[in-house]
């Protein structure tokens, strides 16, 4: 996905003119940032998620992209093995994917031990993404119906 907007604070992180003018972000498509203006740009959407506003709900998204452009990187990574789901950080994703969804599969509702972790899209970027795994019950798995 590409942006097609961005906050004031990110334009002056990025040194872009605000308001956005015409064209900004091909101007923009190869700004890299380090990791102190990552830090700074956290800071600043941080405090601007607080408002109960426009502001706040796009703050909101913008944290969500700087988490996972880590995220996108390291299934990137661990996607290249030729046995990525027999990975260390396969395991650690389910384990911590079920105990986010309280042991309740995803599809039906149900509380159980017998739970299996799936991908809704089969995405190498998005392996290890939780937005992109669903908690299933070996009924619900059988299904095939992955949509939430």
């Amino acid at each position: 996905m590409k942006p097609t907007t961005c906050l004031p604070v990110e334009a002056i992180l990025f040194g872009i003119a605000y308001p956005l003018k015409k064209n900004w972000l091909k101007q923009c498509a190869d700004v890299v940032l380090s990791k102190h203006q990552i830090g700074v740009l956290r800071k600043a959407l941080t405090e601007i998620c607080e408002e109960d506003s426009r502001r706040g709900y796009f703050a909101s998204k913008g944290l969500k992209v700087l988490e996972r452009g880590h995220v996108v990187e390291m299934s990137l990574h661990v996607h290249r093995d030729q046995f990525p789901f027999q990975t260390e950080e396969w395991t650690y994703a389910v384990r911590a994917k079920i105990n986010m969804a309280n042991s309740r599969c995803q599809g039906c509702g149900v509380v159980s031990s017998q739970l299996t972790v799936k991908q809704i899209k089969a995405v190498p970027a998005l392996f290890l993404d939780f937005d992109n795994l669903l908690v299933l019950c070996t009924g619900c798995e059988k299904d095939g119906q992955y949509a939430r």
